[in-house]
């Protein structure tokens, strides 16, 4: 009965750090997706001086990824500006304190629905 009791309280305390770790990696990735998303935007924009698609000649096109399995990625496109948007999906990231990521094609890092003690720079893994 002791043993049981000891391994429930190891759990109770384990478990919710155990997740909260899982959620920061989670954060970590998205943000590295939407880095790398914005760099893709930023060498499509050198090649057609434009982030919305190019009709040509020659026609050229940029897809912006979806996202993954914890975060779906929207984008805004104008010619000259662009705004990328993961918001959180699934059991696991829904109702996370960081709410959804945002990056402008200036750098500015945001998010909204922050909660709680969440900040951006610590949202954003700085």
């Amino acid at each position: 009965m002791v043993v049981i009791g000891v391994i429930a309280i190891l759990a109770a305390v384990g478990y919710p750090i155990y997740t909260e770790y899982v959620k920061k990696a989670r954060r970590a990735e998205i943000a590295a997706l939407l880095t790398e998303e914005a760099q893709k935007l930023e060498r499509f924009y050198s090649k057609t001086a434009q982030y919305t698609d190019f009709a040509g000649p020659p026609a050229r096109e940029h897809q912006v990824s979806e996202g993954n399995a914890f975060y779906t990625v929207a984008s805004q496109r104008t010619e000259q500006t662009f705004v990328l948007t993961a918001a959180p999906k699934g059991s696991l990231m829904r109702g996370d304190t960081c709410g959804s990521f945002v990056l402008e094609n200036t750098g500015r890092r945001d998010n909204s629905g922050l909660s709680g003690d969440a900040s951006v720079l610590g949202c954003w893994g700085r």
